[in-house]
């Protein structure tokens, strides 16, 4: 499972949650294909803000839970052991290279991405609701 959130300040604006059509070979390579998801989402999105005129001042952060995936993104060494994850997953350090993406480590509990892929347990959930800012909205006259 692959997942990501994207906000917009504390505005939670895109999300997926999603099983990985690939097996992948390792952790780290299951970690990569979902940063490249949250990313090519992201360019997206900030495509759009750039057309109704929002310019984003720093370049997006995305937050990622494996040390290993992180480090790809940074260090061009580092490929030499990770030649089998698909060509397509490496603009993710492009856009790092650019100045346009900076990841950044997360530790596996503050995660919020990670309570769109994994089993929760209630506790888990009402905390998930509060950091995602997930509200409860009234309709009046019901259905």
């Amino acid at each position: 499972m692959g997942g990501f959130a994207i906000f917009l300040r504390p505005n939670l604006i895109s999300w997926s949650s999603r099983k990985q059509p690939t097996v992948s070979r390792s952790s780290t390579e299951a970690e990569y294909k979902a940063l490249a998801n949250g990313t090519a989402e992201d360019t997206w999105i900030q495509s759009l803000l750039k057309e109704l005129g929002v310019h984003q001042r720093r370049a997006p952060v995305l937050w990622c839970d494996n040390i290993g995936a992180t480090y790809l993104t940074a260090n061009p060494v580092f490929h030499a052991r990770t030649k089998h994850i698909e060509a397509d997953f490496h603009f993710v350090r492009e856009k790092v290279v650019m100045g346009a993406l900076d990841v950044r480590f997360i530790s596996s509990n503050d995660q919020l991405a990670d309570g769109l892929t994994k089993p929760t347990t209630h506790n888990m959930l009402d905390k998930l609701k509060h950091n995602l800012n997930l509200k409860s909205v009234e309709i009046e006259g019901g259905c």
